[in-house]
């Protein structure tokens, strides 16, 4: 196989020589051993001298660097994904719930929630109340302390 056939005229390439020489520019020819690049001053460069050719993206040609992208694309879950916003009217639902006595798997169920989430909004309400600490609790249940007592003081 060809070494050069991914590389396609009006690529942006840096070549390196084998005399350490290095020439940047854009392809506007291969042909017969040789390439043409066109840059500050137009060159040919002989391919049995190069050691190594990089392509370059060309949204990088402007001096910035392309953006990164995910290759995982979002998933939406659906109404009964646990991230979704707590209500206040919700929560205080919820306080009530705690305060009754009710477990943290009844209450999930309820709410459709998970236990974890239950069990962590149930570390801040009672943190909010004064009967934990906020070093004795989880650290994600610390987030939720400031909207518990806000939540229970309105």
């Amino acid at each position: 196989m060809d070494p050069l056939a991914h590389i396609s005229p009006l690529s942006t390439v840096t070549v390196y020589l084998a005399d350490r020489r290095v020439h940047r520019g854009r392809i506007t020819a291969i042909s017969d051993g040789w390439m043409t690049l066109a840059g500050e001053h137009q060159r040919l460069v002989n391919l049995n001298q190069v050691v190594e050719i990089f392509i370059q993206d060309d949204s990088a040609a402007d001096g910035e660097l392309p953006r990164p992208t995910s290759k995982d694309a979002p998933v939406k879950l659906g109404a009964k994904a646990p991230a979704r916003p707590w209500a206040d009217e919700d929560l205080k639902a919820l306080a009530h719930g705690f305060l009754d006595g009710e477990a943290d798997t009844a209450l999930a169920s309820r709410f459709h929630r998970t236990r974890t989430q239950i069990s962590i909004l149930h570390q801040g309400f009672e943190c909010a109340r004064g009967n934990l600490t906020d070093d004795g609790i989880n650290p994600a249940a610390r987030t939720w302390v400031a909207r518990w007592r806000k939540t229970l003081a309105g």
